[in-house]
């Protein structure tokens, strides 16, 4: 009796110790990037298996900003994604609308 109650805790202890080591969270760095450089604008730090907030929106003259996309151009959706590894996300920008100027001075 004695032998399997301890072998029932020593089981116990093993699985949470294995439980910890498998699901530990690791510290990352996440980079941001506003003109797609290798400078980074802002970084901040998170952990594997946690999200991590989005600064404020970039902002870039006669540009609207349209969201953090990864290397390989997947967007970065922050209420679902989570963390694996150290990221660098690049903002992307759509041209804002033109304004188109009509001369009427044809004589």
């Amino acid at each position: 009796m004695k032998k399997s109650i301890i072998l029932i805790l020593l089981l116990s202890l093993f699985l949470v110790t294995l439980y910890a080591c498998v699901f530990e969270s690791v510290d990352v760095k996440v980079y941001f990037h506003y003109n797609n450089e290798d400078y980074t604008d802002y970084q901040t730090d998170g952990k594997t298996g946690y999200k991590v907030t989005a600064p404020d929106d970039p902002k870039m003259d006669n540009y609207l900003f349209a969201g953090w996309f990864t290397e390989d151009d997947q967007k970065w959706n922050f209420k679902s994604n989570k963390l694996k590894s150290d990221l660098s996300l690049y903002a992307k920008y759509t041209l804002d609308g033109l304004d188109i100027y009509y001369l009427n001075d044809f004589h």
